[in-house]
């Protein structure tokens, strides 16, 4: 049995009182979740601003930045 089908039978088995009080503490958990950012949209950003300031020869500045680390 899934743990939606476990939730749900116990639920039926509870006082509106309980009803209640688990609602209000799935509001709770609901409304403390970290809202997650789409990554995508502002590394996208950051990469055309990065590929904006290059003067030269994007493979140029690769080979050069292994070179510095090496």
């Amino acid at each position: 049995m899934e743990v939606t089908d476990l939730t749900y039978a116990e639920i039926k088995d509870i006082s509106v009182s309980e009803y209640l009080s688990g609602f209000q503490y799935i509001h709770i958990i609901k409304a403390n979740r970290p809202k997650i950012k789409k990554k995508r949209e502002h590394a996208y950003e950051g990469i055309c601003s990065a590929l904006s300031r290059l003067t030269g020869n994007l493979t140029d500045y690769i080979i050069q930045a292994r070179e510095e680390r090496i």
